[in-house]
Protein backbone atom coordinates (compact mmCIF):
# COMPACT_ATOMS: atom_id res chain seq x y z
CA UNK A 1 0.00 0.00 0.00
CA UNK A 2 1.34 3.48 -1.02
CA UNK A 3 1.40 6.24 1.07
CA UNK A 4 -0.75 8.07 -0.62
CA UNK A 5 -3.37 5.05 -0.28
CA UNK A 6 -2.95 5.03 3.62
CA UNK A 7 -3.93 9.26 4.16
CA UNK A 8 -6.16 9.92 6.12
CA UNK A 9 -7.42 13.39 6.44
CA UNK A 10 -9.76 13.79 9.60
CA UNK A 11 -11.99 17.01 8.92
CA UNK A 12 -13.40 18.48 12.08
CA UNK A 13 -15.22 21.44 11.50
CA UNK A 14 -15.54 23.75 14.88
CA UNK A 15 -17.68 26.82 15.37
CA UNK A 16 -16.02 28.55 17.35
CA UNK A 17 -16.90 31.80 19.43
CA UNK A 18 -15.13 34.89 18.91
CA UNK A 19 -12.98 36.37 21.59
CA UNK A 20 -12.11 40.30 20.95
CA UNK A 21 -12.54 40.36 17.14
CA UNK A 22 -16.12 39.42 15.26
CA UNK A 23 -15.20 37.12 12.48
CA UNK A 24 -18.57 36.40 10.93
CA UNK A 25 -19.88 35.22 7.20
CA UNK A 26 -19.42 38.75 6.07
CA UNK A 27 -17.19 38.15 3.50
CA UNK A 28 -18.44 41.55 1.45
CA UNK A 29 -17.14 43.52 3.97
CA UNK A 30 -14.15 45.81 3.07
CA UNK A 31 -10.90 44.85 3.81
CA UNK A 32 -9.30 47.05 6.25
CA UNK A 33 -6.68 49.95 5.46
CA UNK A 34 -2.60 48.84 6.31
CA UNK A 35 0.13 50.47 6.19
CA UNK A 36 2.37 49.66 3.17
CA UNK A 37 5.35 47.45 3.82
CA UNK A 38 8.79 49.95 2.88
CA UNK A 39 11.80 48.66 1.89
CA UNK A 40 13.57 50.72 5.19
CA UNK A 41 15.39 49.33 7.93
CA UNK A 42 11.79 48.83 10.26
CA UNK A 43 9.81 46.60 10.50
CA UNK A 44 6.60 47.67 9.44
CA UNK A 45 4.61 49.78 11.68
CA UNK A 46 1.34 47.91 12.47
CA UNK A 47 -2.16 48.85 13.32
CA UNK A 48 -5.18 48.18 15.24
CA UNK A 49 -7.93 46.88 12.83
CA UNK A 50 -11.63 45.64 13.16
CA UNK A 51 -12.40 43.15 10.02
CA UNK A 52 -15.34 40.67 9.27
CA UNK A 53 -13.25 38.47 7.52
CA UNK A 54 -13.63 34.95 8.48
CA UNK A 55 -10.78 32.63 8.85
CA UNK A 56 -10.90 29.18 7.67
CA UNK A 57 -7.81 27.20 8.81
CA UNK A 58 -6.88 24.05 7.51
CA UNK A 59 -3.52 22.54 9.30
CA UNK A 60 -1.04 19.78 7.14
CA UNK A 61 0.26 17.36 9.84
CA UNK A 62 4.00 16.30 9.35
CA UNK A 63 3.43 12.74 10.75
CA UNK A 64 1.59 11.50 13.59
CA UNK A 65 3.51 11.58 16.71
CA UNK A 66 3.48 13.21 20.25
CA UNK A 67 4.74 16.69 19.23
CA UNK A 68 2.80 17.05 16.34
CA UNK A 69 -0.37 16.27 17.89
CA UNK A 70 0.40 18.43 20.89
CA UNK A 71 1.08 21.22 17.96
CA UNK A 72 -2.52 20.35 16.36
CA UNK A 73 -3.79 20.21 20.16
CA UNK A 74 -2.39 23.92 20.62
CA UNK A 75 -3.47 25.09 16.79
CA UNK A 76 -7.06 24.08 17.74
CA UNK A 77 -7.38 26.31 21.27
CA UNK A 78 -5.57 29.29 19.25
CA UNK A 79 -8.22 29.37 16.68
CA UNK A 80 -10.95 29.07 19.72
CA UNK A 81 -8.91 32.08 21.30
CA UNK A 82 -8.85 34.49 18.01
CA UNK A 83 -12.29 33.40 17.22
CA UNK A 84 -11.20 31.37 13.31
CA UNK A 85 -14.43 29.75 12.57
CA UNK A 86 -12.79 26.45 11.57
CA UNK A 87 -10.29 24.60 11.99
CA UNK A 88 -9.31 21.13 9.51
CA UNK A 89 -6.75 18.53 9.64
CA UNK A 90 -5.18 16.24 7.35
CA UNK A 91 -1.97 14.13 7.71
CA UNK A 92 1.11 14.29 5.26
CA UNK A 93 2.63 10.84 6.02
CA UNK A 94 5.76 12.84 5.49
CA UNK A 95 5.33 13.11 1.76
CA UNK A 96 5.55 16.31 0.51
CA UNK A 97 2.98 15.38 -2.99
CA UNK A 98 0.62 14.54 0.15
CA UNK A 99 1.07 17.76 1.19
CA UNK A 100 0.46 19.79 -1.95
CA UNK A 101 -2.80 17.59 -2.55
CA UNK A 102 -3.96 18.21 0.63
CA UNK A 103 -3.54 21.65 0.36
CA UNK A 104 -5.39 22.39 -3.18
CA UNK A 105 -7.99 20.24 -1.41
CA UNK A 106 -8.76 22.77 1.42
CA UNK A 107 -8.05 25.69 -0.62
CA UNK A 108 -10.74 24.07 -2.80
CA UNK A 109 -13.40 23.86 -0.49
CA UNK A 110 -12.96 27.10 1.09
CA UNK A 111 -10.08 27.24 3.58
CA UNK A 112 -8.39 30.28 3.34
CA UNK A 113 -5.24 29.94 6.13
CA UNK A 114 -2.90 26.94 5.39
CA UNK A 115 -0.81 25.82 8.21
CA UNK A 116 2.16 23.87 6.63
CA UNK A 117 4.54 21.41 8.75
CA UNK A 118 7.20 21.85 5.74
CA UNK A 119 8.58 18.69 4.87
CA UNK A 120 11.54 18.70 2.47
CA UNK A 121 10.40 22.36 1.10
CA UNK A 122 9.58 21.31 -2.39
CA UNK A 123 5.93 21.13 -1.34
CA UNK A 124 5.60 25.25 -0.50
CA UNK A 125 6.26 26.63 -4.02
CA UNK A 126 3.36 24.52 -5.69
CA UNK A 127 0.90 25.29 -2.28
CA UNK A 128 1.44 29.16 -2.75
CA UNK A 129 0.92 28.87 -6.56
CA UNK A 130 -2.61 27.06 -5.25
CA UNK A 131 -3.12 29.77 -2.41
CA UNK A 132 -2.25 33.13 -4.78
CA UNK A 133 -5.55 32.85 -6.92
CA UNK A 134 -7.55 32.12 -4.22
CA UNK A 135 -6.49 34.32 -1.50
CA UNK A 136 -5.70 32.13 0.90
CA UNK A 137 -2.65 32.66 3.18
CA UNK A 138 -0.25 29.95 4.28
CA UNK A 139 2.68 29.72 6.64
CA UNK A 140 5.51 27.15 6.52
CA UNK A 141 7.80 25.67 9.54
CA UNK A 142 10.93 23.85 9.67
CA UNK A 143 11.88 23.07 5.57
CA UNK A 144 11.96 25.97 2.96
CA UNK A 145 12.21 25.86 -0.46
CA UNK A 146 15.83 26.41 -1.80
CA UNK A 147 15.86 30.20 -2.20
CA UNK A 148 12.11 30.79 -1.69
CA UNK A 149 11.19 32.43 0.98
CA UNK A 150 8.34 34.63 1.79
CA UNK A 151 9.40 37.95 0.10
CA UNK A 152 10.42 35.71 -2.59
CA UNK A 153 7.06 35.93 -3.70
CA UNK A 154 3.34 37.84 -2.84
CA UNK A 155 1.90 38.22 0.49
CA UNK A 156 0.05 35.32 0.55
CA UNK A 157 3.05 33.20 1.61
CA UNK A 158 3.05 35.39 5.00
CA UNK A 159 5.74 33.91 7.01
CA UNK A 160 8.41 31.18 7.43
CA UNK A 161 9.33 29.83 11.07
CA UNK A 162 12.63 27.71 11.71
CA UNK A 163 14.06 26.48 14.67
CA UNK A 164 16.99 28.47 15.64
CA UNK A 165 19.60 25.42 14.87
CA UNK A 166 22.37 24.90 14.66
CA UNK A 167 22.36 27.03 18.41
CA UNK A 168 19.52 24.93 19.55
CA UNK A 169 20.60 21.18 19.31
CA UNK A 170 24.01 22.30 19.42
CA UNK A 171 23.36 23.51 23.63
CA UNK A 172 21.48 20.30 24.08
CA UNK A 173 24.12 17.98 22.73
CA UNK A 174 26.97 19.65 24.54
CA UNK A 175 25.68 19.64 27.70
CA UNK A 176 25.59 15.39 26.84
CA UNK A 177 28.97 15.42 25.97
CA UNK A 178 30.09 17.87 28.89
CA UNK A 179 28.73 14.91 31.42
CA UNK A 180 29.68 12.29 29.40
CA UNK A 181 33.56 13.56 29.43
CA UNK A 182 33.01 13.90 33.03
CA UNK A 183 32.37 10.44 33.17
CA UNK A 184 35.01 9.26 31.40
CA UNK A 185 37.43 11.13 32.30
CA UNK A 186 40.43 10.86 29.71
CA UNK A 187 38.77 7.63 28.31
CA UNK A 188 37.50 7.76 24.39
CA UNK A 189 33.75 8.07 24.05
CA UNK A 190 31.69 7.16 20.91
CA UNK A 191 28.65 9.05 20.08
CA UNK A 192 25.82 7.69 17.59
CA UNK A 193 23.79 10.46 15.53
CA UNK A 194 20.17 9.59 14.81
CA UNK A 195 19.39 12.48 12.03
CA UNK A 196 16.71 14.11 10.41
CA UNK A 197 14.43 13.62 7.27
CA UNK A 198 17.37 13.30 4.39
CA UNK A 199 17.70 16.57 2.34
CA UNK A 200 15.56 19.18 4.72
CA UNK A 201 17.27 22.17 5.60
CA UNK A 202 16.20 21.61 9.31
CA UNK A 203 17.78 18.39 9.75
CA UNK A 204 20.74 19.11 7.45
CA UNK A 205 21.32 22.60 10.34
CA UNK A 206 20.63 20.38 13.55
CA UNK A 207 23.37 17.71 11.87
CA UNK A 208 25.38 20.56 11.63
CA UNK A 209 25.05 21.51 15.27
CA UNK A 210 25.50 18.17 16.98
CA UNK A 211 28.92 17.47 15.02
CA UNK A 212 29.70 21.01 16.30
CA UNK A 213 29.18 20.25 19.36
CA UNK A 214 30.92 16.89 19.51
CA UNK A 215 34.06 18.17 17.66
CA UNK A 216 34.35 20.41 20.71
CA UNK A 217 35.34 17.54 22.77
CA UNK A 218 39.04 15.86 21.72
CA UNK A 219 37.84 12.71 23.43
CA UNK A 220 34.53 11.74 21.80
CA UNK A 221 33.65 11.13 18.45
CA UNK A 222 30.70 10.13 16.27
CA UNK A 223 31.43 6.55 15.07
CA UNK A 224 28.05 6.15 13.30
CA UNK A 225 24.90 8.06 11.71
CA UNK A 226 22.12 7.19 10.23
CA UNK A 227 18.73 9.20 9.33
CA UNK A 228 15.68 8.46 11.55
CA UNK A 229 13.64 10.99 9.35
CA UNK A 230 11.51 12.26 12.46
CA UNK A 231 9.96 8.82 13.25
CA UNK A 232 10.75 6.72 16.03
CA UNK A 233 10.37 3.58 13.99
CA UNK A 234 12.63 4.26 11.46
CA UNK A 235 15.02 5.70 14.60
CA UNK A 236 14.48 2.47 16.75
CA UNK A 237 15.84 0.56 13.60
CA UNK A 238 18.50 3.20 12.95
CA UNK A 239 20.21 2.91 16.29
CA UNK A 240 20.18 -0.73 16.12
CA UNK A 241 22.03 -0.90 12.78
CA UNK A 242 24.59 1.67 14.49
CA UNK A 243 24.83 -0.68 17.60
CA UNK A 244 25.58 -3.90 15.23
CA UNK A 245 28.03 -2.12 13.40
CA UNK A 246 29.76 -0.15 16.14
CA UNK A 247 28.62 -2.04 19.50
CA UNK A 248 27.51 0.26 22.44
CA UNK A 249 27.77 4.20 22.66
CA UNK A 250 28.44 6.61 25.25
CA UNK A 251 25.81 9.02 23.66
CA UNK A 252 23.48 9.24 21.37
CA UNK A 253 21.95 12.75 20.01
CA UNK A 254 18.90 12.37 18.17
CA UNK A 255 17.43 15.43 15.97
CA UNK A 256 14.85 15.52 17.47
CA UNK A 257 12.70 14.27 20.46
CA UNK A 258 9.77 11.81 18.65
CA UNK A 259 12.80 9.88 17.37
CA UNK A 260 13.92 9.65 21.30
CA UNK A 261 10.73 7.71 21.98
CA UNK A 262 11.47 5.17 19.34
CA UNK A 263 15.21 4.66 20.58
CA UNK A 264 14.98 4.69 24.08
CA UNK A 265 12.94 1.13 24.14
CA UNK A 266 15.49 -0.13 21.48
CA UNK A 267 18.49 0.61 24.00
CA UNK A 268 16.61 -1.21 27.30
CA UNK A 269 15.92 -3.73 24.65
CA UNK A 270 19.26 -4.54 24.29
CA UNK A 271 20.65 -4.60 27.83
CA UNK A 272 21.13 -0.90 28.19
CA UNK A 273 20.47 1.43 30.88
CA UNK A 274 19.33 4.74 29.50
CA UNK A 275 21.18 7.59 31.94
CA UNK A 276 23.23 5.04 33.07
CA UNK A 277 25.61 3.34 30.94
CA UNK A 278 24.17 5.41 27.42
CA UNK A 279 23.01 8.64 27.62
CA UNK A 280 20.44 10.35 25.59
CA UNK A 281 19.88 13.91 24.26
CA UNK A 282 17.36 15.50 21.73
CA UNK A 283 15.72 18.36 20.47
CA UNK A 284 12.08 20.17 21.28
CA UNK A 285 10.95 19.31 24.23
CA UNK A 286 8.11 16.74 24.04
CA UNK A 287 6.26 16.06 27.25
CA UNK A 288 7.31 12.35 27.38
CA UNK A 289 10.73 13.16 26.88
CA UNK A 290 10.64 15.82 29.83
CA UNK A 291 9.20 13.14 32.19
CA UNK A 292 12.45 10.92 30.90
CA UNK A 293 15.02 13.69 31.97
CA UNK A 294 12.79 13.53 35.48
CA UNK A 295 13.75 10.25 35.82
CA UNK A 296 17.40 10.58 34.00
CA UNK A 297 16.90 8.58 31.26
CA UNK A 298 17.49 11.57 29.13
CA UNK A 299 19.82 13.68 30.20
CA UNK A 300 18.99 17.09 28.08
CA UNK A 301 16.86 18.37 25.56
CA UNK A 302 16.08 21.76 23.82
CA UNK A 303 12.59 23.19 24.14
CA UNK A 304 11.29 25.61 21.61
CA UNK A 305 7.29 24.00 22.33
CA UNK A 306 5.24 22.63 19.80
CA UNK A 307 2.80 25.28 21.07
CA UNK A 308 5.03 28.19 19.51
CA UNK A 309 4.95 26.46 16.45
CA UNK A 310 0.87 26.63 17.17
CA UNK A 311 0.45 29.98 18.21
CA UNK A 312 2.59 32.47 15.67
CA UNK A 313 1.67 30.70 12.24
CA UNK A 314 -1.63 30.39 13.35
CA UNK A 315 -1.52 34.52 14.75
CA UNK A 316 0.73 35.62 11.68
CA UNK A 317 -1.93 34.27 9.16
CA UNK A 318 -4.84 35.67 11.12
CA UNK A 319 -3.43 39.06 11.46
CA UNK A 320 -2.65 38.89 7.94
CA UNK A 321 -5.72 38.39 7.11
CA UNK A 322 -7.65 40.90 8.75
CA UNK A 323 -5.28 43.73 6.66
CA UNK A 324 -1.94 44.12 8.92
CA UNK A 325 1.04 44.02 7.33
CA UNK A 326 4.35 43.03 7.75
CA UNK A 327 7.78 44.00 6.49
CA UNK A 328 10.38 41.90 4.22
CA UNK A 329 12.87 41.26 7.72
CA UNK A 330 9.91 40.23 9.79
CA UNK A 331 8.73 37.63 7.55
CA UNK A 332 11.13 35.16 7.99
CA UNK A 333 11.76 34.45 11.73
CA UNK A 334 14.05 31.85 13.81
CA UNK A 335 12.53 30.36 16.82
CA UNK A 336 15.13 30.01 19.76
CA UNK A 337 14.87 27.68 22.61
CA UNK A 338 15.57 26.88 26.00
CA UNK A 339 17.55 24.05 27.56
CA UNK A 340 16.49 21.29 29.60
CA UNK A 341 17.95 19.17 32.16
CA UNK A 342 16.46 17.73 35.51
CA UNK A 343 17.71 20.99 36.87
CA UNK A 344 14.66 22.89 35.40
CA UNK A 345 12.41 20.12 33.78
CA UNK A 346 9.90 20.58 36.58
CA UNK A 347 8.61 24.04 36.10
CA UNK A 348 8.88 23.61 32.43
CA UNK A 349 6.30 20.74 32.50
CA UNK A 350 3.99 22.48 34.86
CA UNK A 351 3.67 25.74 32.32
CA UNK A 352 3.38 23.94 29.54
CA UNK A 353 2.13 20.68 29.99
CA UNK A 354 0.14 21.15 33.38
CA UNK A 355 -3.53 20.88 32.20
CA UNK A 356 -5.20 20.05 28.92
CA UNK A 357 -7.19 23.08 29.33
CA UNK A 358 -4.92 25.86 29.41
CA UNK A 359 -3.18 27.01 26.19
CA UNK A 360 0.29 28.32 27.85
CA UNK A 361 0.45 31.44 25.57
CA UNK A 362 -2.07 34.35 24.54
CA UNK A 363 -2.55 34.44 21.16
CA UNK A 364 -4.49 37.83 21.93
CA UNK A 365 -1.50 39.15 23.15
CA UNK A 366 1.00 38.31 20.72
CA UNK A 367 -1.75 39.64 17.75
CA UNK A 368 -1.01 42.74 16.67
CA UNK A 369 -4.50 43.10 15.71
CA UNK A 370 -5.40 42.88 19.52
CA UNK A 371 -1.74 44.77 20.66
CA UNK A 372 -0.59 46.87 17.77
CA UNK A 373 2.03 48.58 20.68
CA UNK A 374 2.19 46.09 23.52
CA UNK A 375 2.12 42.70 21.45
CA UNK A 376 4.87 40.06 22.98
CA UNK A 377 5.54 37.03 21.18
CA UNK A 378 5.95 35.14 24.30
CA UNK A 379 8.73 33.45 23.01
CA UNK A 380 12.40 34.56 21.78
CA UNK A 381 12.43 35.38 17.67
CA UNK A 382 15.00 36.29 15.86
CA UNK A 383 14.90 37.54 11.91
CA UNK A 384 16.88 34.88 9.27
CA UNK A 385 19.88 36.12 7.44
CA UNK A 386 18.53 35.21 4.09
CA UNK A 387 22.50 35.73 2.66
CA UNK A 388 23.29 33.01 5.29
CA UNK A 389 20.27 30.64 5.68
CA UNK A 390 21.46 28.55 2.46
CA UNK A 391 25.07 27.94 2.43
CA UNK A 392 26.33 24.73 2.58
CA UNK A 393 22.36 23.59 1.85
CA UNK A 394 21.55 25.02 -2.07
CA UNK A 395 23.19 26.82 -4.23
CA UNK A 396 21.28 29.50 -5.79
CA UNK A 397 20.07 29.42 -9.04
CA UNK A 398 21.09 31.21 -12.06
CA UNK A 399 20.78 34.76 -12.41
CA UNK A 400 19.00 34.68 -8.79
CA UNK A 401 19.15 37.74 -6.46
CA UNK A 402 17.67 37.98 -2.63
CA UNK A 403 14.37 40.42 -3.45
CA UNK A 404 15.25 44.52 -3.61
CA UNK A 405 13.13 45.08 -0.31
CA UNK A 406 14.65 42.53 1.49
CA UNK A 407 18.42 43.87 0.71
CA UNK A 408 17.63 47.19 0.96
CA UNK A 409 16.12 46.99 4.64
CA UNK A 410 19.16 44.35 5.52
CA UNK A 411 21.47 47.10 4.47
CA UNK A 412 19.77 50.02 6.24
CA UNK A 413 20.30 48.04 9.93
CA UNK A 414 16.96 46.06 9.29
CA UNK A 415 17.87 42.76 10.82
CA UNK A 416 19.51 44.22 13.72
CA UNK A 417 16.40 46.26 14.44
CA UNK A 418 14.10 43.69 13.85
CA UNK A 419 15.71 41.76 16.68
CA UNK A 420 16.12 44.77 19.01
CA UNK A 421 12.14 44.90 18.80
CA UNK A 422 11.13 41.73 18.72
CA UNK A 423 13.42 41.95 21.75
CA UNK A 424 11.65 44.68 23.48
CA UNK A 425 8.29 42.98 23.31
CA UNK A 426 9.55 40.05 24.55
CA UNK A 427 8.13 40.23 28.14
CA UNK A 428 6.89 37.12 29.34
CA UNK A 429 9.80 34.97 29.12
CA UNK A 430 9.70 31.52 27.58
CA UNK A 431 11.33 30.22 31.58
CA UNK A 432 8.25 32.14 33.54
CA UNK A 433 7.11 29.16 34.92
CA UNK A 434 4.51 31.29 36.89
CA UNK A 435 2.87 32.62 33.99
CA UNK A 436 -0.30 30.37 33.54
CA UNK A 437 -1.43 31.32 29.15
CA UNK A 438 -4.94 30.87 28.56
CA UNK A 439 -7.55 28.78 30.09
CA UNK A 440 -10.09 27.84 27.77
Amino acid sequence: MSRRDVLRMSAVGLAMAGIGVACGNDDDAPAPAATAAPATAAPTQTVAVVSRKEGRLAHLILTPNQYTRTMADAGRQTVEVLGISAYTEGNTNLDPVNSVDLARQYIGSGHNMIWVSGIDGSEVRPINQAATPAEAYHSQMWAAGPWFMPVDTNEYYTAFWDLHDPPNIYGSTKLMCQEIVNRLGSAEGKIFHIAGFPGGSLAFRRTAGVHQAVDEFPTLSIVGELPGSWDPVLAQQAFQDLVGRHGKPDGVACSNDAMLTGVLPAAEGLGYTPGDDVLFCGQDGNPDILENIQRGEVFSTNFHGPHSFAVHPITRMYDTLQGVEFGPIERQMWVNGIHVTQENVDGLISRYYGAEDRLPFDPILASRVHNPDSWDPQTSLAAIHLEEYWVGIADPPSGYQLPSDWSEAAAAGGIAETDALYESHYKIKMDNFDFTGVQL
